[in-house]
């Protein structure tokens, strides 16, 4: 027969094991916490980059283009007073005196760049560029130098070159910024989801 004593025994060695089972299930799942939490950690960083990297590219194109484009101007072109409209037609466009064109809507202007050696009323030009004041939107601008052109019996294809100067512009700035941050909020949103399906599994599996 079995003493009282050995029973005993036997049912504290039998709480152990138990104890001990639990605890060896409970470590691995501690442990695949931690490795999940560090992983969404790194994810989280990986979104931050790419939204970082994103808009540095963006950045980077917006000025490259408009570098470009505003190849031949000075600082002066944007602020100095510019001439009518008809006048630059009639003295430069007509002429052929003209290379090329930058249209400026924030400034509501345009800046001619004139050929080397351009003759503006019999004299040499002295200066490089002529503004010309325009209140009006680039696509109207476009339109009435065209017009202008045609009258002289110059076609499309053979038009001077116009070119859209926008600049960083405020709302340039607004949409570059909801870019990102709407980019950083998918990415954080989806890391929140990994997270909570992984705690709903644990808790399923603890009840088990």
């Amino acid at each position: 027969m079995i003493s009282k004593e050995n029973m005993e025994k036997e049912s504290k060695a039998t709480k152990v094991q138990r104890r001990t089972s639990t605890s060896n299930k409970k470590a691995p799942r501690k442990l695949i916490l931690r490795l999940v939490i560090r992983k969404l950690r790194m994810y989280v960083l990986a979104v931050a980059g790419l939204s970082f990297v994103t808009s540095f590219i963006m950045l980077s194109q917006m000025f490259t283009g408009d570098r470009s484009t505003a190849d031949g101007l000075t600082s002066e072109d944007f602020s100095r007073p510019g001439i009518p409209f008809k006048t630059f037609v009639d003295k430069y466009l007509k002429h052929g005196e003209v290379e090329r064109i930058v249209f400026v809507p924030a400034n509501t202007r345009a800046i001619a760049i004139l050929h080397s050696g351009a003759i503006i009323d019999g004299k040499p030009a002295s200066e490089q560029s002529v503004i010309v004041e325009y209140p009006q939107n680039a696509q109207q601008f476009w339109a009435d130098i065209r017009k202008a052109e045609a009258e002289i019996g110059i076609g499309l294809a053979q038009g001077v070159q116009i070119d859209l100067y926008q600049g960083m512009t405020t709302l340039k700035v607004i949409e570059l910024l909801i870019g990102v941050v709407i980019l950083a909020w998918l990415g954080t949103q989806y890391g929140r989801l990994l997270r909570k399906r992984f705690l709903e599994n644990q808790a399923k599996q603890a009840k088990k």
